[in-house]
């Protein structure tokens, strides 16, 4: 299996910040994280470290050194800990069975250093300050914890000579950077402290230069992952956008949910009132409410005074439908309405110019008030309508303004007023 790292972009490239954000995730890893045959398979920033911070290096070729460090004084896993152990790399990997297939990054926390940002930052540290002791404030003054420190004080205090500034820095950088959220501050406190250092007299005068140049390093590779950061941070904005118009679509259907129920309730305890007119003013509102839920036009019931300042007329309210308008009454008898309960209000609609009638009773509709509106279908609308339709509707989610459309269509065109509409017509 030859691991092996290829960018593929996931959308067309539109912008200049979709090719940096390319090159940015490509540069860093062809120059620090790619496998070399040249440093016996091992990254190119790993081979580095090798090279410049692990002590008793015997003489030889580059490969040689690698295998033979190895071996040194330290321990392979204290090397490993040292450089980043836990590096970010998502690779391409190629097996016999299933060709392409992409590896799992083995460490997908955006908040530990990365191994090249490691490596810089044990180089960049020990040039800043000229003293192993400032070496230990510097990490201190970071909000590095006292445990971390205490063991490299006590080496400084009992033998100066066993330990050195880059050893210093490399074990401290090591130890946070294998904390969790507990070492977030200080990670962060230690990067942004050195990408803001600006006053290099407290580097060594030969340092000074070098010092400028790793900053400037650090600084580099800090901008390419806040960029990275910022594009992913970006997509995930259009991500959300995508996504709102369905999450606002599912959020206003579960509020349509839960007021259809609450209506629902609402008409069960109508049959439980004592009081009939209390019960006739409360079937009135609900009525208004129902037709609403499906962004029919309703006003409230209302009243037409005389000149004389009485009540002349009662509506009991008003719904519109596109360039339709339908005078609603609402009836709650013990018995089925008669021609006496639905001719006060054909005599309203008739004193009307385009506007249709709707009247909803509670206990249904006898034949001789059917036939009544049925003949007057010649001259107006009139839609017969009963309470146990609204209660389906409400709890089969139907659709109150496909449902007055089909109790429309059935009145104009088959001339039957009352017509009761199959569930899959007002879905």
């Amino acid at each position: 299996m030859r691991p092996r790292r290829l960018t593929v972009p996931t959308r067309p490239l539109r912008t200049l910040a979709d090719i940096e954000l390319i090159t940015a995730d490509y540069v860093p890893w062809y120059n620090q994280q790619r496998l070399m045959h040249c440093l016996d398979r091992i990254p190119p920033a790993e081979a580095r470290y090798y090279a410049q911070h692990v002590t008793d290096q015997p003489a030889g070729s580059q490969k040689s050194r690698v295998h033979e460090t190895r071996d040194a004084s330290q321990s392979l896993s204290e090397v490993h800990a040292a450089w980043g152990a836990d590096r970010r790399l998502a690779v391409w990997e190629t097996d016999d069975s299933s060709g392409l297939r992409r590896g799992e990054p083995v460490n997908n926390d955006p908040h530990h250093y990365p191994p090249d940002l490691v490596a810089v930052l044990v180089d960049t540290v020990p040039v800043l300050v000229r003293s192993k002791r400032d070496t230990v404030e510097f990490f201190r003054g970071s909000g590095v914890a006292d445990r971390h420190l205490v063991d490299l004080e006590h080496r400084l205090a009992t033998d100066r000579d066993s330990v050195s500034k880059y050893e210093i820095a490399r074990t401290v950088v090591s130890r946070i950077n294998a904390e969790g959220d507990s070492g977030l501050r200080a990670r962060r406190e230690i990067v942004r402290r050195v990408v803001e250092w600006g006053d290099f007299s407290t580097c060594w005068p030969e340092k000074a230069l070098e010092a400028r140049g790793l900053v400037a390093k650090a600084r580099d590779l800090v901008n390419a992952k806040d960029a990275f950061t910022r594009m992913q941070q970006e997509r995930e904005h259009e991500r959300q956008e995508r996504l709102r118009p369905q999450r606002e679509a599912a959020a206003a259907a579960q509020r349509k949910r839960t007021e259809r129920e609450a209506l629902r309730r609402e008409v069960g305890a109508l049959f439980r009132m004592d009081n009939a007119h209390q019960r006739g003013l409360a079937f009135e509102r609900l009525l208004n409410q129902v037709f609403a839920l499906d962004g029919l036009n309703v006003r409230e019931g209302f009243a037409l005074c005389t000149e004389g300042g009485q009540i002349g007329e009662q509506i009991d309210g008003l719904v519109e439908l596109g360039s339709q308008r339908y005078l609603v009454e609402a009836k709650w008898w013990k018995s089925r309405l008669g021609v006496d309960g639905v001719a006060p209000h054909l005599v309203r609609i008739y004193s009307r110019s385009g506007v249709h009638g709707l009247i909803v009773s509670a206990s249904g509709f006898a034949e001789p008030a059917v036939e009544q509106c049925r003949s007057a279908l010649s001259q107006k609308v009139i839609i017969l309508a009963e309470l146990r339709e609204i209660v389906m509707l409400l709890e089969s989610h139907g659709d109150f303004a496909a449902w007055l459309r089909v109790k429309t269509r059935a009145a104009t065109v088959d001339r039957n007023p009352l017509f009761f509409p199959e569930l899959d017509q007002v879905a």
